[in-house]
């Protein structure tokens, strides 16, 4: 899929058509396809077989690119597969996401990054897919309701149970969909405030706040030591520019591309800064990091004594 989006974007800004066979054998081949789950999400293989559908990670993500494709390159595409695209986006996601609630999408009322992930791709599916405002609206609602649940996975000190990792998925595709409902409805929807502009705030602070030295993390659930700041990484970005976060600056000997690449994407002016020195960066958070009301600590050395 990341292949498709990135031939469907580069035929955007070429516009000369050299990408669109590839493109065609893509979608046409995601046509073919009898589920878009992960296998080993498709339990009994009740959605494979045609007795079920439903939305997971993976299903989400083909009905947003599909979307995604339709809404840039429309009639650049063959008529009978862009019918066959829309079809297949209303069957397995948009449907699913508003007759099925609960039934079938447990994670619609969960607080883990699944809800976030799998509600922005099909609210996006649904509003740039379906003709009927009423269903858009419903999609819309049932968005607001379910994130409302997800950021109860958050402490109210912004700690992430689920790592720095799933904090980067999760909460990088809920900054998504905030942009999208915002640019949407023309700013009248604010999830960068929603209910707690300063819990969102300084869930948006985790990954600089939680660093144990330059570009190092605790080691707990799902997460790394080490997260690229070098790879694109979409929630720090968004991170940056609405909440003035810390984007973490790249390790010594290597550029800082991801961040500069996506500031350069905000035409109001407000892009995604290089962060601070480290050392400045350190001395605001302190050395150490005493419990919070999650129960996490952070002790860091002394960064001017290596001996510490």
């Amino acid at each position: 899929m990341g292949r498709l989006e990135a031939y469907v974007l580069a035929e955007c800004m070429e516009d000369r058509g050299r990408f669109l066979p590839q493109i065609i054998v893509y979608l046409r081949a995601i046509m073919a396809m009898k589920s878009w789950l992960h296998p080993n999400h498709d339990n009994g293989n009740a959605v494979l077989d045609g007795n079920q559908v439903w939305i997971d990670l993976g299903a989400r993500k083909f009905g947003a690119v599909l979307a995604l494709a339709e809404v840039l390159l429309g009639g650049k595409l063959p008529d009978d597969l862009r019918q066959e695209m829309a079809a297949a986006v209303r069957r397995r996601v948009i449907l699913p996401y508003l007759k099925h609630p609960a039934n079938d999408n447990q994670w619609i009322d969960g607080s883990s990054n699944w809800n976030a992930v799998c509600t922005s791709g099909a609210v996006f599916a649904t509003i740039a897919s379906s003709p009927d405002a009423t269903e858009r609206r419903a999609a819309v609602g049932t968005a607001l309701n379910s994130m409302k649940h997800y950021l109860t996975g958050f402490g109210d000190d912004g700690y992430c149970s689920e790592g720095v990792g799933y904090w980067g998925y999760g909460f990088g595709h809920y900054l998504q969909l905030a942009q999208v409902l915002h640019d949407y409805t023309g700013g009248r929807i604010d999830l960068f405030a929603f209910d707690d502009p300063a819990k969102l705030k300084r869930v948006a602070h985790f990954t600089a706040d939680y660093q144990i030295q330059h570009g190092l993390f605790p080691v707990f659930s799902d997460s790394h030591i080490k997260v690229g700041a070098d790879s694109g990484n979409f929630a720090r970005a968004m991170a940056a520019r609405y909440y003035d976060s810390n984007p973490l600056r790249s390790p010594p000997g290597r550029s800082g591309r991801a961040i500069d690449s996506m500031g350069r994407l905000f035409p109001d002016g407000r892009r995604a800064r290089a962060g601070p020195a480290r050392d400045h960066l350190f001395r605001r958070l302190g050395y150490r990091d005493f419990p919070r009301p999650t129960g996490g600590a952070v002790f860091r050395r002394d960064q001017g004594r290596p001996q510490c």
